[in-house]
């Protein structure tokens, strides 16, 4: 028997475990983690600290969204006539990048 509308998470940030990806929609959020040198977060924390009143980003990750969704855009703009690339459906890659010097 399937789940009712009401039954299923109201807000994209409901967790949603036990589920498969593909069962996610583009709305639901999902954990991105990365990693960067110590220097350029703490760099990025104090100009964050310093300017978040007067650029309306109240939390550091808020700012990485809305600078990841501009170079999104700016990407499609660039080489793909500002249309949103096609998707592979696989995950990106976990790891080290083939070119990396570690």
């Amino acid at each position: 028997m399937g789940e009712s509308a009401a039954s299923k998470p109201s807000t994209p940030y409901a967790r949603r475990r036990g589920e498969a990806s593909e069962d996610l929609t583009d709305d639901d959020i999902v954990k991105v983690t990365f990693e960067i040198r110590k220097g350029d977060r703490e760099a990025f924390n104090a100009a964050h600290a310093a300017a978040k009143l007067f650029e309306g980003y109240p939390f550091p990750k808020d700012l990485i969204v809305a600078i990841y969704n501009a170079e999104t855009k700016r990407l499609q703009d660039e080489y793909n006539n500002g249309q949103p690339f096609p998707r592979s459906g696989k995950k990106a890659p976990r790891g080290r990048p083939i070119q990396s010097n570690r």
